[in-house]
C-alpha cells in the first residue's frame, strides 16, 4: 500500500537522481564546514528512501531511534540498505559532518540541538526545505493545472 497523493499527472517531479544529487551537495558542503546535516524525513518510507539513494560515501550516517527501528525492518525483509548508526549513543565529536535523519517530530526539541552547529532540512511529500542552503529547496513535484 502507497500513499499517492502527488501521482496525478498535474504533479511534475524533478528526477529522482536530481534530487538526490541536491542532497548530496548539502551533505558534503555541510561536511567541508564541519557541520552536522540533519535530514527531517518521516520514519517510514521516506527515510529509507532517502538511504536507499544518498551517496553514503560522503560520511557516516547517523539515525533517530525511530527511524533505525523502521530501517531495520527494511533490512530484515531483504532491502540492501547502507549502514547507519545511532545518534543517541554517538560521540559529539563523531557527529561533525554526518547526515543525521530524523523524524519531522524531533525538530527543534532537546535531541535534535544536542548536535551543536548543524544544518537541517526537511524532505516531505512535497518538499524540501534547508535552513540556510538555497539549491535544495524542494523535494516534490511542480503543479500545474494544464
Amino acid at each position: 500500500m502507497t500513499e499517492s497523493t502527488f501521482a496525478l499527472p498535474i504533479y511534475r517531479w524533478k528526477p529522482p537522481e536530481d534530487i538526490f544529487a541536491d542532497i548530496n551537495d548539502w551533505w558534503q558542503s555541510n561536511r567541508a564546514e564541519g557541520k552536522v546535516s540533519i535530514l527531517y524525513s518521516y520514519a517510514l518510507g521516506k527515510a529509507q528512501r532517502i538511504l536507499s539513494g544518498i551517496d553514503a560515501s560522503v560520511g557516516p550516517i547517523y539515525t533517530h531511534g525511530a527511524v533505525e527501528r523502521v530501517t531495520q525492518i527494511y533490512r530484515d525483509s531483504g532491502v540492501a540498505l547502507p549502514p547507519t548508526r545511532s545518534a543517541l549513543t554517538a560521540a559529539k565529536k563523531d557527529l561533525a559532518g554526518s547526515l543525521v535523519l530524523a523524524p519531522p517530530s524531533a525538530q527543534g526539541t532537546a535531541w535534535s540541538r544536542r548536535f551543536g552547529d548543524f544544518s537541517a532540512a526537511l524532505a516531505a511529500a512535497a518538499r524540501l526545505t534547508a535552513d540556510s542552503f538555497s539549491p535544495i529547496t524542494r523535494i516534490g513535484p511542480d503543479y500545474s493545472e494544464s
